[in-house]
């Protein structure tokens, strides 16, 4: 019960950081867009979820690339304070999280 409760904290958190990860990447992105398209907001709308498609892609090619590397999920050099942020779940799970989210908030600019 209590590993099932620090997995559950564990993936919140990552979520948390998603959130911010995201509302960070679609501020910087449609600023860029209202600048370069002229102030019309669909327009920015659109670059910042291209923007989002570009860094969730990466990360989930990062994620991937640390999945197949042998050493990619070998132990972090700062391991105290990995495990004081995280319990259960290790950095490569913690970014698959993030960019899983930054794909989903994507698709989500799409109905907007």
């Amino acid at each position: 019960m209590n590993t099932l409760k620090n997995y559950a904290k564990d993936i919140i958190k990552a979520l948390l950081i998603a959130i911010e990860i995201s509302s960070a990447i679609t501020i910087v992105f449609g600023i860029i867009g209202l600048c370069i398209k002229g102030g019309e907001i669909s327009e920015a709308l659109r670059v910042s979820q291209q923007g989002l498609f570009i860094v969730g892609s990466f990360a989930l090619i990062v994620v991937a690339a640390l999945f197949l590397k042998r050493d990619g999920r070998r132990a972090l050099s700062d391991k105290e304070g990995w495990r004081r942020q995280f319990k259960v779940i290790n950095f490569s799970m913690v970014i698959l999280i993030v960019g899983v989210f930054i794909l989903f908030v994507g698709g989500m600019l799409d109905y907007v």
